[in-house]
């Protein structure tokens, strides 16, 4: 009943790709989908029978568990960052430091930064971090409405992008 069997995958399907996002392992499938919007539609490439075909799959939510209690992850964005910016962090999954952008709110902070899901943080102002607890501190001590310079990477790129945040005045 979940967004894959809406959509019409099958048990026996291989996942090759979500988005532009190549899936390789079981792991790379869960990291693609998470760095998603729920709601959003995106293009799952498959393999079924030997044939390679492509399948719209609108997100949904992962829903608990059972015996599983809904609790925030350990490693998840502060509510007041979350609220104020219109951002949400996770540990970078590259396993290199960082905080990893999971989410951008529409007309947030965040969006006007030209921040993107799949960067990862690793400078706010003058502090290097290493990981969401960092960052997070970083971003909500800072005074409203001054302007954070943030150095992020790009998976996929050479190199770190130079970002600007503005602190909303709330």
């Amino acid at each position: 009943g979940g967004p894959g069997e809406k959509a019409g995958l099958r048990e026996e399907d291989i996942i090759t790709s979500v988005g532009e996002r190549a899936v390789d392992s079981a792991g790379s499938l869960t990291r693609a989908v998470a760095l998603l919007k729920p709601g959003s539609e995106v293009k799952v490439s498959l393999v079924r029978g030997g044939k390679a075909m492509e399948v719209p799959v609108k997100l949904g939510t992962r829903p608990t568990q059972r015996g599983e209690e809904e609790l925030t992850p350990r490693d998840a964005t502060p509510a007041p960052l979350s609220k104020r910016l219109g951002l949400r962090l996770s540990e970078a999954q590259d396993g290199s430091g960082g905080a990893q952008v999971v989410a951008v709110e529409s007309g947030s902070a965040a969006e006007r930064a030209g921040l993107v899901p799949g960067m990862v943080l690793t400078q706010v102002g003058d502090q290097k971090v290493s990981g969401v607890a960092e960052a997070a501190q970083a971003l909500t001590s800072a005074e409203p409405g001054a302007a954070l310079l943030l150095r992020a990477r790009v998976p996929g790129q050479d190199g770190a992008i130079l970002r600007a945040i503005e602190v909303p005045q709330r």
